[in-house]
């Protein structure tokens, strides 16, 4: 029995470096893009039918786009995104976020313009 809990406690105190790559726990190109034209499209749809959903998909781009602010400003993990996916990583992060809001205004400015349509 103390055999095995000097190979535990051996197994403890030996140190190893561990590395990951940071790609496997970002969104890729494709996966951002895919989820902002999904969310856009959910709040396009909300806010054409209630348009105080616009406020929701703005508030939902600005979520968006703070993660990547946030992963921008650590300088960690923004060394290792640009050696890894490139300068136009964080370029793409900001517009897909950005989309999702568009998408947002866009329902309401449909909504608006039905509305108007019909009251003339």
């Amino acid at each position: 029995m103390s055999m095995r809990i000097a190979s535990i406690v051996a197994l403890l105190l030996m140190s190893q470096g561990v590395s990951a790559e940071v790609s496997d726990k970002i969104p890729s190109f494709v996966g951002m893009w895919v989820q902002a034209v999904v969310f856009g499209v959910v709040f396009l749809f909300a806010s054409f039918k209630k348009p105080w959903c616009v406020l929701l998909g703005l508030l939902f781009s600005l979520f968006l786009a703070s993660g990547f602010y946030d992963m921008a400003n650590d300088r960690f993990m923004y060394l290792a995104v640009i050696k890894e996916q490139g300068e136009l990583y964080f370029l793409n992060g900001y517009a897909s976020s950005f989309a999702v809001g568009v998408l947002a205004l866009l329902g309401l400015i449909i909504n608006r313009s039905v509305n108007a349509r019909k009251n003339t």
